[in-house]
């Protein structure tokens, strides 16, 4: 991530990378379970956009820049093949801060792809 001024109007602009996973669960199946999804990674507020068809939210981790909470946006992306693309975008954060809370999303939808079974249990589902 990079930081740049724009002298005349006082603004900082944040260049974010966005990060990308292929899963093998559905569009539909992430959507019908995005609560649990949410809960798992830590997020503390959460919302969707229907305009941009998006996820958003704002997580609270360790924070080296103890500023304000982690802004995020999510995409999920219905594919022709057996995978599905998620596009998530980090916002105020460090790239120490994004690669950690990146590696929590890819971890989390790695084990509910594999074993729903345990969350529904968890949640009662």
């Amino acid at each position: 991530m990079s930081k740049t001024s724009l002298k005349n109007t006082g603004l900082k602009v944040s260049l974010v990378q966005s990060l990308y996973f292929s899963t093998s669960l559905t569009k539909n199946t992430i959507d019908e379970y995005i609560s649990i999804l949410m809960s798992e990674i830590g997020v503390n507020v959460f919302g969707y956009n229907r305009q941009k068809d998006e996820y958003w939210g704002t997580l609270k981790i360790k924070k080296i820049n103890k500023k304000d909470n982690i802004h995020f946006t999510m995409i999920i992306n219905k594919s022709n093949y057996e995978n599905t693309l998620v596009t998530i975008c980090i916002f105020n954060t460090t790239l120490q801060e994004s690669n950690q809370v990146s590696l929590k999303f890819g971890e989390t939808l790695h084990v509910f792809e594999n074993s729903q079974s345990i969350y529904k249990k968890k949640y009662n589902l």
